[in-house]
């Protein structure tokens, strides 16, 4: 015997819920890919080195051209 199981797809909106509630933490690693939650792997040190670059890059650009975030 056969069985369907349906997917659950999640709106950033319930997303953001979920993480408020505590039931996942920023620290899980997880991010929210066309309605599903996926559980991500930590960045490499060739990732962080390329990101650190392009950071540094863009904080060289005037205010007007690039908004940089730091999240690391």
């Amino acid at each position: 015997m056969s069985l369907q199981l349906q997917r659950r797809l999640f709106t950033v909106k319930e997303y953001h819920l979920i993480s408020e509630t505590g039931i996942l933490s920023e620290s899980e690693g997880v991010e929210l890919i066309e309605g599903e939650i996926i559980q991500m792997p930590a960045i490499g040190t060739r990732h962080a080195t390329a990101v650190r670059r392009l950071n540094r890059l863009f904080h060289r650009l005037p205010e007007d051209r690039a908004i940089v975030l730091n999240y690391f």
